[in-house]
């Protein structure tokens, strides 16, 4: 079959899902010659050392790193998949595999920490360069869009305030979270707000953010999170080229 031959899917009678009516099928080579350049000039920047191979536990001191991260990516391993072959049908599964490559540092790294900012880099050259041989390949651009995570609002006070704060809670800040067994409503508390109650249970604000004689839970039941959720957008086909 030839590079870029567009094959004919007759559409499944018994699923309610749409099938395209044309899909390209590429060869390793044009993925390869394609997206391997980009992969390279990551491979060859300073902040791309740390990406190189994969994440070794023992090596680089983090033992709780699989725990924390269950689908580790490097870039010696997307190159290597590219260079093989048979690994990627198209190019959104190696830019998939780049993005979770990244994503993966910033979930288990803090802002503040070289590898988070050496990750930060790597994304924005990507982004600057991948779009055209994207556009070669057939597609107009290969930005991954995302759902920004929810914006949380503390819902707790302080010393002798009668009504509930609302100060933001941070992206990747840690917070504490209760989810009511009955309503499955959320409570959320930032970090200082919850240690500064003094006392070992909270009140729950009510509809109007009073906390007089309203129900009032053991902090033992409050659960910590962390304000890192990363939520993939809806798939919609785009109007410039299908993707």
């Amino acid at each position: 079959m030839k590079a870029g031959t567009l094959v004919k899917e007759e559409p499944d009678t018994n699923s309610d899902k749409v099938i395209p009516s044309n899909k390209k099928v590429f060869t390793d080579e044009e993925l390869s010659s394609g997206l391997m350049p980009v992969l390279k000039v990551l491979y060859d920047m300073e902040e791309g050392i740390w990406f190189r191979k994969p994440v070794d536990p023992a090596e680089e001191n983090v033992p709780d790193y699989f725990e924390v991260i269950k689908h580790p990516m490097d870039l010696g391993t997307i190159m290597e998949n590219l260079r093989e072959g048979g690994k990627y049908k198209t190019p959104w599964e190696v830019i998939d595999d780049v993005h979770l490559m990244l994503n993966n540092a910033f979930t288990y790294n803090r802002k503040n920490t070289r590898i988070y900012k050496h990750a930060s880099r790597l994304k924005d050259v990507f982004k600057a360069r991948v779009d055209a041989p994207m556009k070669r390949l057939g597609y107009c651009c290969g930005k991954d869009y995302k759902y920004l995570p929810n914006v949380l609002y503390c819902c707790g006070y302080a010393g002798s305030h009668q009504i509930a704060y609302t100060c933001p809670i941070a992206r990747d800040a840690d917070y504490m979270e209760y989810v009511c067994p009955n309503t499955k409503a959320p409570y959320h508390y930032c970090v200082r707000c919850f240690n500064e109650h003094k006392t070992d249970y909270i009140p729950l604000p009510d509809e109007n953010n009073n906390i007089v004689n309203t129900e009032k839970v053991p902090k033992s039941q409050f659960k910590k999170r962390c304000n890192n959720t990363i939520i993939d957008e809806e798939k919609i086909e785009c109007k410039v080229c299908g993707e």
